[in-house]
């Protein structure tokens, strides 16, 4: 519990119930599990950092709508969320509307086509489908060139335990259509894939983090080509 003293810094906390959750500041609310909170503490820790102001926000991994919160606290007028993961939705619907931000919610998440996958886990928390397990259950899928195709989005940020490598076949004329992206990298393989990728698409490479030996946020600012 350590993050919730590191939280109680800046926010009310309040334990609603075993795995429950609310905490509020000056300018946000929200509801949601321990997962959730140490989500939080990311991403006001430069998780994800970037000038929201007046932009459209694609979301993938928008696991209980911490992310959408952060992008709207910081100018974004327009988050459109892609969540597979059902038990989600409830504190996604919830915490949109107790921070009144204009959102399109799906419940989807993202691939190399359209289709309905099985995912092995054990529990649906935030790395929902990263570690196989001992449940099954089936999730929907988009393509995700699709997806960045009817976004209209400025900014995308993608975070989706490994699907993040359906990108490496988007072609680069739609991947241009978003001008910035932070993306959640899950293995080193696919890490060199999407720098690779995003590269011949022109774009820059702008920060890279290392979380730990597998994981990496990496960032990519699209140039300008004459």
């Amino acid at each position: 519990m350590c993050i919730v003293a590191q939280l109680m810094q800046n926010h009310t906390v309040e334990r609603l119930e075993d795995d429950l959750f609310k905490i509020k500041s000056d300018q946000t609310e929200l509801l949601g599990t321990l997962d959730m909170l140490c989500c939080i503490w990311e991403l006001e820790h430069g998780e994800y950092d970037c000038d929201c102001r007046g932009k459209t926000v694609l979301d993938v991994g928008g696991f209980q709508g911490e992310s959408a919160v952060f992008f709207s606290s910081r100018g974004a007028t327009r988050i459109i969320i892609y969540e597979p993961v059902v038990e989600h939705h409830k504190f996604i619907r919830k915490n949109v509307a107790l921070n009144r931000i204009n959102a399109e919610i799906h419940d989807a998440g993202i691939g190399v086509r359209d289709e309905v996958q099985t995912i092995c886990y054990d529990k649906t928390s935030a790395g929902f489908g990263c570690v196989p397990g001992r449940h099954e259950r089936q999730i929907k899928i988009r393509n995700i060139a699709d997806v960045i195709r009817e976004s209209g989005a400025n900014i995308a940020k993608i975070d989706c335990e490994g699907a993040e490598e359906c990108l490496v076949d988007v072609p680069t004329e739609v991947l241009r259509q978003i001008e910035f992206y932070m993306i959640g990298v899950h293995t080193p393989k696919i890490k060199k894939e999407l720098v690779q990728k995003f590269k011949e698409s022109g774009f820059i490479l702008t920060k890279n983090i290392d979380k730990n030996e597998q994981i990496a946020l990496v960032f990519f600012k699209r140039a300008h080509i004459s």
